[in-house]
């Protein structure tokens, strides 16, 4: 859709050209300990103290909420803004190295974008845990995408 509307305005780009993604990673030993990272990092302290009062949930809206939750009734209710919505939205990319790997392979067969940028809970977590994320992140995920 990207490059079909993109030539709509006469700007002819390879799949990816162009195209910039944010995500946030939780990498551990096992998914459990991944997503006990995610839900006491910037998942709770931004989006569901702050950002989601502001709507920034309903980004994360999956098809089976139009029947429950209709958008036009209002926003996701808070019982709804979860780590899981977020894996499921596939921003939230958790779990161990090989679970990461899968989703980072998923989103390069989707879109292969030319940028991507990494929202880290720096200043949420203690330091090591902050360096051992860019560790896990830096020698067991990036190189496989250089």
């Amino acid at each position: 859709m990207y490059k079909e509307e993109s030539e709509k305005a006469g700007r002819y780009l390879a799949r990816g050209q162009g195209i910039g993604v944010l995500r946030q990673f939780y990498v551990g030993n096992t998914r459990a300990e991944a997503m006990d990272l995610a839900e006491r990092g910037s998942v709770d302290a931004f989006y569901r103290r702050f950002a989601g009062h502001f709507g920034f949930w309903d980004t994360w809206r999956l098809p089976e909420d139009e029947a429950k939750d209709p958008a036009a009734k209002g926003l996701l209710p808070q019982s709804e803004w979860t780590v899981e919505r977020m894996v499921k939205s596939h921003y939230l990319l958790t779990g161990a190295v090989d679970d990461v790997r899968r989703e980072m392979d998923a989103l390069v067969e989707a879109a292969n974008p030319e940028w991507f940028c990494w929202f880290v809970d720096q200043g949420l977590f203690p330091l090591y845990e902050v360096k051992k994320q860019l560790e896990f992140f830096g020698s067991k995920i990036l190189p496989q995408y250089q």
